[in-house]
């Protein structure tokens, strides 16, 4: 079970946490060879410009895609 500290940033699905901000992923959501999905996530401060958070999300899934022998669905911003 992970554990957080007061005010962490977390990503959770319906049932448990699977990445903390800062902490990166947890063991049972790590990419390996047997992985279907994959998803990307950046955290943008005030001051950075989307546009680059969307540039280096890209970078990020091409490289996947093409180590990983796969395809990009989506790059999106919210």
């Amino acid at each position: 079970e992970m554990r957080t500290k007061a005010g962490e940033i977390v990503l959770r699905d319906e049932k448990e946490i699977v990445c903390v901000l800062c902490q990166g992923a947890d063991e049972k959501t790590k990419v390996d060879e047997t992985t279907k999905n994959v998803l990307f996530y950046a955290y943008g401060l005030p001051g950075i410009d989307n546009l680059y958070l969307k540039e280096g999300l890209t970078i990020a899934a091409e490289a996947m895609a093409e180590f990983g022998q796969g395809a990009i669905e989506q790059v999106d911003i919210f």
